[in-house]
């Protein structure tokens, strides 16, 4: 067990430096908890012997508000399950092993209240994952009290389980006695299981493959073709590629520079460089907006050191080239987070102020070396996943457009729209460009443009969009070219 422990702790913090949902969904990589679990059970029956009640009550109190501890203080930002996992199981483990004596700490863990949520743990644990995901999408509840309904529904799940399912395997007169018989079962319930979701799943896709469902199903492979050429740089890459698109000969050089809410826009500039002769460089980075802000990845659990690392070489390159036009495309969603921070959820995100004053930093920086800079705003969000409604739409027979249409206020952000147009007060050469009304009208925004499908996910352009938008977008541009 000893073993099993070090082990695994060691092949979580190894993971948890390459991509933390690996360390924390991966079962390998939680090992360690079930085997200190083990540990404190072998260890109880020591404690009792050698410990007096009073020594037992401290341990258990001790434990206890070590594990209160993770539950108040840790959230989003916590890197986990790190390091920072050791706080909630130690705590635990001295419960378990000390949980034996007569005080009175020892005592309240005794009481049928505490039992009964023990007993249903982890089967409440194993319920809430499919309840709390599934609750908001069938029933009329949202927020809050979708996740109150959500936590009682799972546990009277869990309750009913433990004593119907549960119970009566562990101690089922046929299984109990015969270890052989109880690995038996578990092999044929995981076959039966694993069987029905790939079952399933290939009933799904027969479906999908229809003429009707096919262009919903291959939509989000539908990328810019930065992403095959390499040009677009993942999370953990730091390298700014040497790519070059349109004329590379051209007299005119155009750079777009931000995240991946900038490289959904490639395929329109590509299609407008290649028309009037145009060197195009794309410098867009995943999840790394061209603002000189430092966002945090919570798949990482640590600032995104990488971005820092990408942006800062990204502005050399711009530096050397000296652009006729630099094209700043970002995702709003990172100022998005840091609002949800402040209205008291735990989230860590940028600030509005540090959004502004990251923006003028990166004006500040590209502003000699570029004739022109414009800020275009970023596209609206949908709030779901624009493919899987029409998919759906079209399943039940609905209409995609009033169906898979979403309200223009809620999917625009104004708040950094208006901070990224305060950053260029003032600025000569650098202007704003809003394309909002290409894609939406005065209330709605439809989920196709032009007979195709708008979006390939809840927030990103199709190629088909993008390359759709390409003439609204030369046309808004207009003097802006002249330098």
């Amino acid at each position: 067990m000893a073993s099993v422990c070090v082990l695994s702790l060691g092949l979580a913090l190894w993971t948890m430096r390459v991509s933390q949902p690996w360390a924390f969904f991966g079962s390998p990589m939680r090992a360690w908890e079930f085997a200190a679990g083990g540990l404190a059970f072998m260890v109880t029956p020591y404690v009792a012997r050698r410990c007096s009640d009073r020594v037992k009550d401290a341990l258990v109190a001790l434990g206890f508000a070590v594990t209160m501890g993770a539950v108040l203080f840790f959230d989003d930002r916590t890197p986990f399950p790190g390091l920072t996992a050791l706080v909630p199981v130690v705590g635990t483990v001295l419960m378990i092993a000390a949980g034996t004596g007569r005080g009175r700490m020892t005592w309240s863990l005794g009481t049928p209240v505490m039992q009964t949520i023990g007993n249903v743990s982890y089967s409440w644990y194993l319920w809430h994952w499919p309840v709390l995901l599934l609750f908001p999408l069938i029933g009329s509840l949202r927020g809050l009290g979708a996740g109150v309904a959500g936590l009682v529904v799972s546990f009277l799940l869990a309750w009913a389980t433990y004593h119907l399912v549960e119970n009566r395997v562990r101690f089922s007169p046929i299984f109990a006695p015969s270890p052989m018989r109880s690995v038996v079962l578990g092999i044929c319930l995981t076959v039966i299981g694993t069987g029905s979701a790939l079952a399933l799943r290939s009933t799904a896709r027969v479906a999908l493959a229809s003429p009707e469902q096919a262009k919903y199903m291959h939509v989000r492979d539908d990328l810019p073709s930065i992403y095959r050429d390499g040009c677009h740089q993942s999370v953990l890459k730091e390298a700014v590629p040497g790519c070059v698109y349109g004329d590379p000969a051209g007299r005119r050089t155009v750079v777009v520079f931000g995240d991946s809410h900038a490289a959904q826009w490639f395929p329109a500039f590509d299609r407008i460089a290649r028309q009037n002769g145009w060197k195009l460089i794309s410098l867009t980075k995943s999840a790394c907006p061209s603002v000189w802000v430092t966002p945090y990845r919570p798949e990482l659990g640590r600032r995104y050191v990488e971005c820092e690392r990408w942006r800062a070489l990204a502005a050399q390159r711009i530096a050397q080239e000296h652009p006729a036009l630099v094209i700043l495309a970002n995702s709003s969603d990172h100022v998005q987070i840091a609002q949800r921070e402040v209205n008291g959820k735990a989230s860590r995100g940028i600030r509005a102020e540090q959004w502004r004053d990251g923006m003028r930093d990166t004006l500040a920086k590209l502003g000699p070396s570029a004739g022109s800079i414009v800020i275009l705003r970023d596209t609206p969000f949908p709030g779901f996943d624009v493919p899987t409604c029409l998919s759906k739409a079209a399943w039940k027979g609905e209409n995609a457009l009033a169906a898979c249409s979403f309200d223009r206020r809620q999917a625009l952000n104004g708040n950094v729209f208006a901070l990224e147009r305060q950053a260029a007060e003032g600025l000569a050469n650098v202007s704003v460009i809003d394309l909002s009304d290409s894609l939406c009208t005065s209330s709605t925004c439809a989920p196709l443009l032009a007979g195709g499908l708008a979006y390939r996910d809840d927030h990103h352009l199709t190629v088909g969009a993008s390359r759709g938008l390409a003439s609204a977008l030369l046309e808004r541009l207009g003097s802006r070219l002249t330098h």
